[in-house]
């Protein structure tokens, strides 16, 4: 049995593809700087708008997503929310300015690690091994 690649970064792929929509679709559905953090990423952090528009209809129908959402965005980001009350138009460049602590740094890994692994995904799978045939076999 052959190791197959593809098969493990398409699974970090959706690991961390969850846990972004999941996380940013709860930090738009905060109540106090959602709304200037959607605003602020669709101007400014396509990838982050992305995971807004996928994440946002999930919380809004679901409670439990949106509170599980909410409660990782807030352990993570809840230190720049004050900020970002302030200046509601630069919510994207606050959220993302400084890792400060290790969930903050494990979100930004999953952040940027989901389209990396996408590629990864993509390149592993057109470069797989594939059963090779030298000799066919005769017809009876």
């Amino acid at each position: 049995m052959r190791f197959r690649f593809y098969a493990l970064f398409g699974m970090l792929f959706l690991f961390c593809l969850i846990v972004d929509v999941l996380t940013f679709g709860g930090l738009a559905h905060e109540g106090a700087v959602g709304a200037a953090f959607a605003q602020s990423a669709r101007a400014e952090s396509p990838l982050a708008h992305t995971y807004v528009v996928l994440g946002s209809p999930l919380a809004g129908a679901i409670p439990a997503v949106n509170a599980a959402g909410q409660s990782i965005a807030n352990a993570a980001f809840g230190d720049a929310y004050e900020p970002m009350q302030d200046t509601p138009e630069a919510a994207s460049d606050l959220l993302f300015s400084a890792s400060i602590g290790p969930l903050r740094a494990l979100l930004m890994l999953c952040y940027w690690g989901a389209p990396v692994l996408l590629l990864l995904t993509i390149v592993a799978w057109v470069f797989r091994t594939r059963p090779t045939h030298l000799i066919k076999s005769a017809r009876r």
